[in-house]
């Protein structure tokens, strides 16, 4: 049985709050795959190891905390507050959007809704907290993510993605001695960081600070 597909007022609006909601959650598994990476160069164990261990830990938050613990034996003081840190904060901030998102439904505004709106949107469709969410009914307001704030949440996903790789290649000069061990498509995606010119805002720190062990 094939259902017909739904009536929907403003269907292209629709649709863009979907291409928005969707590419703003792939761009998601970037900041996993190098905060894998992350783990994967502190460890200093082979990529199956790295594996088993960090995908064994199911939330954001707590493969976050993992990578935390693993930065305080591993990493200088140095290096952890001045280069780590900040990263670490931003990945903090992205998993709040990354659950809003997982968790937010689509909504469609009416005129009324579409006139209050702010910040203001060329769109009549959101995501907001669910309506069913009790919790979130008691705090009088109702949070809100807009399609142009998706794109800027998407952008913010793939420049947090860009410092992760960075401080890898940066701080973590074992990862890429073992860049031969990582599965194909991995190497490739790697390889287009530490190969090509970077972009502007992602210049290299003037002193690099490497891992306990491989300092003196």
């Amino acid at each position: 049985m094939t259902l017909p597909p739904p009536i929907v007022p403003f269907p292209d609006d629709q649709k863009r709050i979907y291409q928005a909601l969707g590419q703003a959650l792939a761009r998601w598994q970037y900041i996993e795959s190098g905060l894998f990476l992350v783990a994967f160069g502190l460890m200093g164990t082979d990529q199956k190891i790295c594996s088993l261990t960090f995908f064994q830990i199911k939330s954001a938050e707590n493969k976050l905390s993992f990578v935390e613990r693993l930065s305080f034996h591993k990493l200088s003081q140095h290096t952890r507050t001045k280069f780590w840190k900040p990263i670490a904060d931003d990945i903090g901030k992205a998993i709040k959007f990354r659950n809003a998102m997982a968790h937010f439904e689509v909504s469609f505004l009416n005129n009324e809704g579409f006139d209050k709106i702010k910040p203001k949107s060329k769109h009549r469709y959101i995501i907001s907290s669910h309506h069913l969410d009790e919790h979130e009914k008691r705090s009088g307001s109702t949070k809100a993510l807009t399609v142009e704030s998706l794109d800027d949440i998407s952008e913010y996903f793939r420049i947090i993605s860009y410092k992760l790789v960075y401080f890898v290649v940066d701080h973590l000069p074992n990862v890429l001695q073992q860049e031969a061990s990582l599965e194909p498509r991995f190497q490739h995606w790697l390889a287009q960081f530490h190969k090509t010119e970077r972009p502007q805002g992602f210049e290299p720190p003037q002193q690099s600070s490497h891992p306990k062990e491989h300092q003196e």
